[in-house]
């Protein structure tokens, strides 16, 4: 896929975002970051750096991709302690090829599919 304009890609990656998530869009930053916390605590798949933080996906994106990350972790998980093609004596090294649960992938090909929402629970007598 080519690389799109930074409009349509940063509409495309507000689009798929869960309705909840996308009010975070626009609010200051003390608002977003509360609101970020209360979508973790609830269960949902997002990247702090643009929701939280309000980084623009596009430029994030397009970071990511040229350091050679293919995969973020969602908001909640613990950091990647170690940046692609590095290593250091007792830190696990960044593989690139799996993706782990709850990781969000680095693609200009967003869908909603890398975005889910919290999973339901149900309750028992």
């Amino acid at each position: 896929m080519s690389t799109p304009t930074q409009e349509a890609f940063d509409e495309l990656y507000w689009s798929v975002q869960q309705p909840a998530v996308q009010k975070a869009r626009g609010l200051s930053y003390y608002s977003a970051l509360a609101l970020a916390n209360q979508l973790v605590q609830e269960g949902y798949v997002f990247d702090a750096a643009v929701v939280a933080w309000g980084y623009d996906p596009f430029l994030i994106t397009q970071e990511r991709l040229g350091y050679g990350y293919t995969w973020i972790p969602s908001a909640g998980m613990p950091p990647i302690t170690i940046a692609p093609g590095l290593t250091q004596a007792g830190v696990p090294s960044y593989d690139p090829a799996i993706v782990p649960p709850g990781g969000i992938p680095v693609t200009w090909n967003v869908t909603a599919a890398m975005f889910p929402g919290p999973t339901p629970t149900s309750a028992t007598a």
